[in-house]
């Protein structure tokens, strides 16, 4: 129950996405106005302002490596930024409207994008070197919708009723979980897509989904207080409801599940 850290969301507006850097030693802020705000933890230090985007930064997530950030925008855009040097970077139109989740698979080769159209995609990213990064020029100019599905081989795969929250593979990738508005929670098969299995149970938005480090269970929350342990091929193993809207979980070990939201941080203990 100690506050390690505190950082700061800066002059980024209201903070409406963060990611953790595999290592853990970097921490990356989206704001409601556009801006990405990459901070060093052990000194809760500024370390570089990144792009903007041209609406509220809905999602950010790590490549497994941690040299690559994607942001998912509701300017409709998904932007890949090289943390390193910042010298490879790229913005693609991906859906048709607010982008409002994104993932890398493990191996860190392909990223999927959820929308609030309920839609689910996949793209391809470039390897180092590939012309495609010079399509960024000056942060100000973006790969079109129809030339980012052909240069980027876009896979629309799946569907949900109403919006994609979040995104959470199988440490294996194996398979891919997806929350939604439509309180369900999916998962598919990768890298084909194809749906694998449906888990009803929420009587709210499902807001968060995390897939347990060993790949056999998966968390949810919903905006109702409810959380859910579900087996991966089967249903809900546990279940309960915590006062407050939840927003998001993850878990921290084999073990340990953290789930936050209206009520603050709460830690769990999984004993299966």
């Amino acid at each position: 129950g100690t506050e390690l850290r505190c950082v700061p969301p800066g002059d980024a507006g209201l903070a409406l996405a963060c990611a953790l850097a595999p290592d853990a030693g970097g921490l990356v802020i989206g704001g409601s106005d556009g801006t990405l705000a990459l901070w060093g933890i052990l000194q809760a230090r500024l370390v570089a302002r990144l792009p903007a985007h041209r609406g509220a930064v809905n999602a950010c997530a790590f490549e497994p490596a941690g040299t690559l950030l994607a942001s998912a925008s509701a300017d409709r855009t998904v932007r890949l930024a090289d943390l390193r040097d910042r010298t490879r970077r790229l913005a693609f139109v991906a859906h048709r409207d607010s982008v409002t989740a994104c993932a890398f698979e493990p191996e860190g080769r392909l990223l999927v994008t959820g929308g609030v159209d309920g839609t689910l995609r996949r793209w391809r990213v470039p390897a180092e070197g590939d012309a495609l990064w010079e399509a960024w020029f000056a942060g100000t100019e973006r790969l079109a919708a129809d030339d980012a599905a052909r240069r980027l081989g876009l896979l629309e795969f799946g569907e949900h009723a109403r919006a994609v929250n979040a995104l959470s593979f199988a440490p294996d990738g194996s398979f891919l979980a997806s929350a939604s508005d439509d309180a369900s929670l999916r998962l598919w098969h990768w890298p084909d897509g194809r749906e694998r299995q449906v888990l009803l149970g929420h009587h709210a938005r499902v807001t968060g989904c995390a897939v347990h480090p060993g790949g056999r269970l998966i968390a949810s929350v919903a905006e109702d207080g409810g959380i859910r342990v579900w087996q991966v091929g089967g249903g809900t193993l546990a279940a309960l409801v915590v006062d407050g809207a939840l927003g998001h979980c993850a878990w921290l070990d084999d073990e340990r599940l953290a789930v936050a939201g209206a009520c603050g941080l709460v830690l769990l203990r999984w004993q299966g």
